[in-house]
């Protein structure tokens, strides 16, 4: 089938013969009329991710060329959108997975929490512990995936062994919650982690179990003997100070 780019115009297109053919417009890009064995019609063609799309706009006995060129350019900007859409989302969803890909794990996010914060070393040990003992189930997980349910129930589960333990376990991963979710950013800065901390959901169902501070109190009646033992405590002292000056 032959094809060539014309202005099309009513005279034009009344003079071709019934011979298979596609004549494009020269005037709207994407435009056309086919020719076949027994008939003329509109169309537009376009290219949509890669592909020639070919659309029927009515026959030419039907519709006025006036009329085809007013559908042709409705038709081709919808296409353009439709591709510039499509094209959009294809984008949405490749970054998405991208950011989902580089969503870091809790054990990974906990690791980078510790590197930028300068801990004791005892506090150092129990946030360990509570990574690799008590919450050793969710840090195989990402962040992303660590849901308010699995707050509750973890909470619940370790609240049967210790109220103490499960607090802290949960104030541990709450800090390496917020702290990730300023750290992590895709290249346009933008944060790739929820804003939403789950660990949240305890308070807001007053599931914390607030631990009393332990209150040791000397009776009076010890009291002269707290005093008294002190003293001699720091007697002992001094003379193993005076002790040594004899070695």
């Amino acid at each position: 089938m032959s094809t060539s780019r014309v202005k099309l115009t009513k005279s034009f297109i009344d003079q071709l013969e019934l011979t298979p053919a596609i004549y494009r417009d020269s005037e709207i890009i994407g435009f056309a009329i086919r020719v076949n064995n027994s008939y003329k019609t509109y169309i537009v063609e376009k290219k949509v991710k890669g592909k020639s799309i070919r659309c029927k706009l009515g026959d030419y006995e039907k519709i006025t060329l006036e009329d085809a060129r007013i559908l042709a350019q409705q038709k081709l900007k919808e296409l353009t959108d439709s591709n510039s859409l499509s094209i959009k989302n294809n984008k949405i969803l490749k970054n998405s997975l991208n950011e989902k890909i580089d969503q870091p794990y809790l054990k990974e996010a906990f690791q980078v929490y510790i590197n930028h914060h300068e801990l004791k070393e005892r506090t150092l040990a129990d946030y360990r512990e509570v990574i690799e003992k008590y919450l050793i189930d969710l840090s195989e997980l990402k962040l992303i995936d660590i849901t308010e349910q699995m707050i509750e129930e973890k909470y619940i589960q370790l609240s049967q062994y210790s109220y103490a333990k499960a607090n802290l376990s949960m104030r541990v991963l709450r800090a390496v919650y917020r702290f990730s979710i300023m750290y992590y950013q895709n290249k346009n800065c933008e944060v790739i982690i929820p804003r939403i901390n789950p660990v949240n959901l305890l308070k807001k169902k007053q599931l914390w179990e607030e631990i009393p501070p332990r209150r040791n109190y000397i009776d009076v009646d010890n009291l002269t003997k707290w005093v008294q033992a002190i003293i001699e405590y720091k007697g002992r002292g001094q003379e193993n100070e005076t002790n040594k000056d004899f070695y």
